[in-house]
């Protein structure tokens, strides 16, 4: 699938608050960072420091409260829903921590999901997503449905759907939480190398030691709040 050309992430004040009935949740408190092209960020903290409410602000799957995220100069915050929908799928992979994949489809058509809305010859896609599932070590399961995987082979069709459309820049939503140790290890070592080989920019949320070791940087962040990068 070769190099994309990289994005310059700067996030800028950012802030969002929840509304839970009569009460304010404070998920994110003026946030600001930047992210060069290629690098693997992961974003530490424990559960509710508002690591996902950041990778979903910086997504553009959900508008920040304040503040401002620009891609090369360029605020996603304002884009309407679907010129954010469009620009994500030029630019944007996610996995979940849900990871989201459909129960009726086989792997090979989860890959693909991502790409029906705006691509009419899905079948150029069929050969991509299978050496996409090749890589990912799953040539063998190309056709099973998720029910009839392990949870760590869902992980990895989730993380070559998100490669389907030659991102710049894949998020990661806690990938490793409902693995074993072992299988986890295999996943963020996969991660690490995709990132490499095809100098796509990763930011991973995570409480797991074993991503902060080898990513590039470290975002701490507590309470909506970075509270030391490293």
């Amino acid at each position: 699938c070769g190099g994309v050309e990289w994005l310059r992430v700067v996030v800028d004040n950012v802030s969002k608050v929840y509304r839970v009935g009569e009460s304010l949740v404070y998920a994110l408190r003026g946030v600001s960072f930047e992210v060069s092209g290629g690098e693997f960020v992961s974003v530490l903290g424990p559960s509710g420091s508002g690591k996902t409410t950041l990778l979903l602000v910086m997504a553009a799957l959900i508008k920040p409260s304040g503040g401002r995220v620009l891609y090369d100069g360029v605020d996603v915050t304002k884009f309407s829903p679907d010129q954010a929908a469009y620009w994500r799928y030029r630019n944007v992979g996610f996995i979940f921590q849900l990871l989201n994949l459909i129960d009726f489809l086989d792997a090979l058509e989860n890959v693909i999901v991502p790409v029906v809305p705006y691509e009419r010859d899905w079948g150029k896609f069929v050969e991509k997503a299978k050496a996409l599932l090749d890589r990912v070590g799953l040539s063998d399961r190309v056709h099973h449905k998720p029910f009839q995987m392990s949870v760590g082979q869902q992980q990895r069709v989730a993380i070559a759907r998100a490669l389907i459309a030659d991102p710049k820049i894949v998020f990661a939503d806690e990938p490793t939480a409902h693995l074993d140790l072992e299988t986890g290890s295999k996943i963020v070592k996969l991660m690490k190398e995709i990132s490499e080989e095809k100098n796509v920019t990763f930011i991973v949320s995570t409480h797991d030691p074993e991503i902060a070791k080898i990513s590039d940087r470290i975002i701490e962040i507590r309470d909506g709040k970075i509270v030391k990068e490293r």
